[in-house]
């Protein structure tokens, strides 16, 4: 192996390590990112459910019980179905009908995709934000 080998060779592991660095601290970001889309879903949660009044029926009594379910249920993290991607969800079972709706004319809240799409901005700031950090 000559001096041309061996400078190849040493620049390959050094691009290696550098490309690892630089995909860690992206999914780092990325999980950054999706714990503040969490705490913003939880806002969007406050405000369009929690912080508005049930609605009683003709006797007064409150049509349902608020229990604080859907907030808890809101999560985020890595997702495990794609590389390098975020994922914010929520594990009830009804959370698909307040987040869209029913064909009964109840309307969507869009919670979680108002995270997302209100705060596109912010999102990509902190993943930048972990990126620059290891590309200075």
């Amino acid at each position: 192996m000559d001096d041309i080998d061996k400078a190849l060779e040493d620049w390959k592991r050094r691009v290696d390590e550098k490309t690892k660095s630089i995909v860690s601290q992206f999914d780092k970001g990325i999980v950054k990112a999706a714990f503040f889309a969490e705490g913003k879903a939880k806002e969007n949660a406050m405000n369009e459910i929690y912080n508005t009044p049930v609605p009683t029926t003709k006797s007064g009594k409150p049509k349902w019980k608020r229990t604080g379910l859907y907030k808890a249920s809101i999560g985020s993290g890595i997702n495990p179905d794609k590389e390098h991607s975020g994922i914010l969800f929520n594990s009830v079972p009804y959370a698909k009908h307040l987040e869209f709706g029913t064909s009964r004319g109840i309307k969507g809240k869009y919670i979680l995709t108002n995270a997302i799409t209100k705060n596109v901005a912010d999102i990509k700031n902190i993943i930048k934000q972990h990126i620059r950090e290891v590309t200075k």
